[in-house]
């Protein structure tokens, strides 16, 4: 069956900046290893191709908000130039059944989806969307921030006036939120100074910002996260809490990671939400990830299907063009009918899974920046008096054994007396006050200030 593209609703575009790529059908530094591809660049009609040229089938996003009454594929087909195939179905074309061919796969059983609708959206009768940029300005950013503004500029050309609304957050222990929902262009000049930012990642923090900011929307939704490094300074907000944010609110989920991110969490964000995720290997291809992204509102296609509804979680999908034909290569996409716990380690060595207050080298003053950070955790035990915590100070590699034992047990008393003597909070729910010098460091060899800093740490564990 095929419907026509009436009184179709918008779409709404989160944008978590995480940087990495993960994907069966993804562009040039896919960690999947199932082929290598030119981003997105222009279109073509499917008329004008080579009969014998290849054609290359991404499932970027996955919708079971319907589930189990239906589930809807947002796709696009490439050649091998990188360029967007149209043509291939209605409204533009309503003879195409024959290049579709849709298959569910749970464990070793294969299903062959039979009834399908296909349609086929282009930039101009194509929803608008709302796009919300999560950008990562911790201090490990310092020498990569310029590829990141860069790549933001460059984005704004593809952003339609008077139809795509969008915002950006700035992160790093803090979130900032200089640009809110608007539909000028120019507005990315009020974004924030790396040199006022630059500590720690509150990666989970900020994403979730960014996903209530716009969980209202009337149109559909997407985000993309970015971040270079592991989260050290969120609180009271996970992995899982991402996840369950975005299904809950039909929120497509692009993450993109870089450097020190964790690849394994981001890929499960990605995985459980729809969602695509890339972990490019150099940021200067930032501006051509973010184009992708944008250039698949100029031709795509959504498939709409009643799925098999097979007692199994995890469902790969998969959609071929031109079946039996040799020149397609299918895309495949995972869904989970429930989200699945990431655990907020995916193995040693990594940060901790509770987060901290980073110090300046040889300090035991608590940087007036986590003073709100110091308050939100204050006002949470006291509303909460059965909470208990443990603070663990840690130190750099600077200065002998005793020495750093001895600043990070002083760092976690620096603590205490921000809760409890200058904020209330009772003592009885501080159980251990533990200094542990440099026996636990992030990074065993710090090559940079900000490694130096985040190893200079205490430890807020909830019990």
């Amino acid at each position: 069956m095929f419907r026509s593209i009436s009184n179709l609703p918008g779409v709404s575009l989160i944008i978590f900046l995480s940087i990495m790529i993960y994907n069966n059908a993804s562009s040039a530094d896919n960690s999947s290893g199932a082929f290598n591809l030119p981003y997105l660049s222009g279109v073509i009609n499917y008329n004008d191709l080579n009969p014998n040229e290849r054609k290359y089938v991404d499932i970027y996003h996955t919708d079971i908000s319907q589930y189990p009454d239906s589930v809807k594929l947002y796709l696009t087909i490439r050649n091998s130039g990188g360029k967007l195939i149209m043509n291939l179905a209605p409204p533009y074309n309503i003879n195409t059944r024959r290049f579709w061919k849709v298959t569910e796969q749970y464990g070793n059983t294969e299903v062959i989806i039979k009834d399908f609708d296909v349609l086929e959206y282009r930039e101009n009768d194509g929803p608008g969307f709302t796009s919300s940029f999560v950008l990562d300005y911790s201090g490990s950013m310092h020498n990569e921030i310029q590829n990141v503004e860069n790549a933001l500029r460059k984005v704004v050309p593809y952003i339609r006036e008077g139809k795509d609304i969008f915002d950006i957050i700035q992160f790093d222990h803090r979130v900032f939120n200089p640009v809110k929902l608007c539909k000028n262009p120019d507005s990315i000049r009020n974004i924030l100074s790396f040199n006022m930012l630059r500590g720690a990642t509150a990666f989970y923090q900020a994403s979730f910002q960014g996903l209530n900011n716009i969980k209202n929307a009337e149109n559909s939704k997407v985000a993309i996260l970015f971040t270079d490094g592991m989260d050290n300074a969120s609180f009271f907000i996970s992995a899982n809490q991402i996840v369950a944010n975005a299904r809950t609110n039909n929120i497509k989920v692009f993450v993109i990671g870089y450097g020190y991110a964790s690849k394994d969490i981001l890929k499960q964000i990605a995985e459980q939400t729809g969602g695509k995720a890339y972990f490019p290997q150099s940021l200067a291809k930032l501006d051509q990830i973010f184009s992708e992204i944008y250039q698949q509102v100029k031709v795509y296609y959504t498939i709409t299907y009643r799925p098999s509804c097979n007692d199994s979680n995890r469902i790969k999908v998969t959609v071929s063009c031109v079946p039996r034909s040799p020149n397609c290569t299918a895309g495949s996409g995972i869904y989970f009918k429930e989200p699945v716990p990431i655990p907020c380690c995916p193995c040693p060595p990594c940060p901790p899974c509770h987060s901290g207050i980073t110090f300046d080298s040889g300090s035991c003053v608590v940087d007036a920046t986590y003073i709100p950070i110091i308050d939100m955790i204050a006002d949470n035990l006291r509303k909460n008096p059965n909470t208990t915590i443990d603070l663990v100070g840690h130190s750099d590699s600077s200065g002998d054994m005793a020495s750093q034992t001895d600043i990070s047990l002083c760092r976690a008393h620096a603590v205490y007396d921000a809760l409890v003597r200058d904020r209330g909070v009772n003592t009885d729910q501080i159980i251990n006050i533990k200094g542990k010098g440099n026996d636990e460091s992030i990074y065993p060899k710090e090559e940079f200030p900000w490694q130096t800093r985040e190893n200079n740490r205490v430890e807020i564990i909830f019990r």
